[in-house]
């Protein structure tokens, strides 16, 4: 994009067919709504950029969206909130008494969730402009359902700021998303000392999975299991 004057330069055609739907192209001048889901194109040689509409697509989730609570918004991020992510990525750890278990970086983040290929989303929750709460999240695939999932890797809201409803509000916006993107099912491990949130999340009508244990291979384990086995690459 080529700014004037601080403000993207974006232009815009009416519609155009993408993979056998309509996408159109909407007019912006100056400031992109609120609670636009779109996707943007990379900006060519001129400048332009074009934002696409798509019916019956999956879309990301929107750069700012209102909520029931007048002052709390959420945002999705970008590579400046790397910073901020990672203060949350503590904050949660901390509570969980697993802050000794942090490795990630800000250098580490920077590839892996804005990358060429990002592993996962973040949104932040912000009241009245502060940032309050954060969720990461990422799709899974359900074989059985066909279909794929979302994961939430993390919910974390400031101490100081919980029992106004911004946990529920954030939920609440992934199962949304969920539902856009056509997924089956939307789901989380909790702590089991967890309490509180135990209550919360049955209380949103989510079921333990208590017949399926969670098995993990990490760190010299995992270098071990890649290392067994024998491998000779016949196409690439």
């Amino acid at each position: 994009m080529v700014p004037i004057g601080g403000i993207p330069c974006i232009f815009f055609a009416p519609f155009r067919v993408f993979r056998g739907r309509i996408a159109f192209r909407i007019p912006i001048s100056r400031f992109i709504p609120a609670t636009l889901n779109y996707y943007p194109k990379t900006a060519n040689r001129c400048g332009k950029m074009n934002l696409y509409i798509i019916e019956g697509a999956a879309r990301p989730p929107a750069m700012r969206t209102a909520t029931r609570l007048p002052e709390f918004i959420i945002r999705a991020t970008a590579v400046e909130d790397v910073p901020l992510i990672l203060d949350f990525i503590r904050g949660i750890a901390d509570y969980e008494r697993l802050l000794h278990e942090v490795v990630a970086t800000e250098e580490i983040l920077t590839e892996t969730l804005f990358g060429d290929k990002p592993s996962a989303e973040v949104l932040i929750g912000e009241w009245a402009g502060e940032p309050v709460a954060f969720v990461v999240f990422f799709h899974n695939f359900s074989t059985f359902m066909g279909r794929p999932g979302i994961y939430l890797e993390d919910l974390f809201v400031k101490p100081e700021w919980r029992g106004k409803g911004v946990g529920k509000i954030l939920l609440q916006y992934l199962a949304r998303v969920a539902k856009q993107r056509n997924c089956s099912r939307f789901e989380w491990n909790v702590l089991d000392w967890n309490e509180p949130a135990l209550k919360f999340y049955h209380s949103l009508g989510a079921e333990p999975m208590d017949e399926w244990t969670i098995h993990r291979v990490s760190s010299n384990a995992l270098d071990a299991l890649a290392e067994a086995g024998e491998w000779q690459v016949l196409d690439e």
